[in-house]
């Protein structure tokens, strides 16, 4: 049993660089003080999966990331600034995520399906094969974006 999770743990750290800055640079993002700075300016998860070009506009994804922040405290029922340091992340995403256009079209979709596929990238699922990642990888993304996007 032993030799299975030594075996497991080696592939999976051959699959992915859990040291990579993207893991720390995606937590951070979604810390609701930090996304309510832009902190970071930009989202660098497009230049470490290229792939998610494929399925997203990165220009809108990034005018996206950039114009949540004009969404009203009151919106997310704080007064201050100082009350995003303690929200809790699913509570402030989700609420951005809801947020409708005058026309009552998703606000923030680009950013939306960037979060959930980069997000699926980082965290595979646990029958996920190192031998068959890219095809994998490729066929969960094409499966979350339609899925997000309909």
């Amino acid at each position: 049993m032993r030799n299975f999770y030594a075996k497991a743990v080696t592939e999976l750290k051959d699959c992915f660089n859990f040291d990579d800055e993207v893991y720390g640079l995606l937590s951070m993002i979604l810390k609701p003080k930090n996304a309510r700075q832009l902190s970071p300016k930009s989202l660098v998860f497009f230049l470490r999966y290229p792939i998610l070009r494929d399925h997203v506009n990165e220009g809108d994804a990034v005018s996206e990331w950039r114009a949540h922040v004009n969404l009203a405290d009151n919106y997310f029922n704080v007064s201050s600034d100082l009350e995003y340091h303690s929200m809790d992340s699913e509570f402030y995403w989700n609420r951005v995520f809801a947020s409708k256009s005058p026309s009552g079209e998703p606000q923030f979709p680009n950013l939306k399906v960037s979060f959930f596929l980069c997000h699926s990238v980082m965290h595979p699922p646990k029958d996920f094969s190192a031998t068959s990642k890219t095809r994998n990888l490729r066929k969960k993304m094409v499966y979350t974006t339609n899925l997000l996007m309909h």
